[in-house]
């Protein structure tokens, strides 16, 4: 679980960076998170997936980094609850 979380860092600090737009993120980070194979977790994947298509399609691009950083906090949320159960 560590190594995703250090990649969801490596994520976040590219998105602020701008090293990275936002459809790269909704891209590396649906990757990842399939490839991690948790259980249950394809439902989650396609839940980000979506938030993110829809920051890239309904945002301003000026406020899409900030919307983009969001999910990514539901997704470090989603891996607490994870880990607790």
């Amino acid at each position: 679980m560590m190594d995703i979380r250090e990649r969801l860092v490596e994520l976040r600090d590219s998105v602020e960076s701008g090293a990275i737009g936002v459809d790269s993120l909704q891209r590396q980070l649906s990757q990842l998170l399939l490839a991690s194979e948790l259980e249950n977790f394809e439902e989650a994947v396609k839940k980000f997936d979506n938030d993110l298509e829809l920051v890239i399609y309904t945002i301003s691009p000026s406020n899409q980094v900030r919307e983009a950083l969001k999910v990514l906090d539901e997704v470090f949320l989603y891996l607490d609850e994870y880990d607790l159960n």
